[in-house]
């Protein structure tokens, strides 16, 4: 079970739901002059998203890591 757009409890959320959880997500990007960029979320996940990217084998820090913009 998960809470989706408009706090509606779903066990099995439309791919539209999914998207809206995933949308949700805000990401923190701080740029350093001397040394590479810092990316981290601006709040935690919550736990309707963390069991989504559970259940599709996604890791946590997914939105986090890589390149540059």
């Amino acid at each position: 079970m998960i809470i989706g757009p408009g706090k509606r409890k779903m066990k099995r959320p439309t791919q539209r739901a999914i998207y809206d959880i995933f949308y949700a997500v805000r990401i923190r990007l701080v740029r350093h002059p001397d040394r590479p960029w810092e990316r981290s979320y601006t709040n935690p996940l919550n736990s309707s998203l963390k069991k989504v990217m559970n259940y599709l084998n996604i890791p946590e820090n997914t939105f986090i890591v890589g390149g540059r913009y």
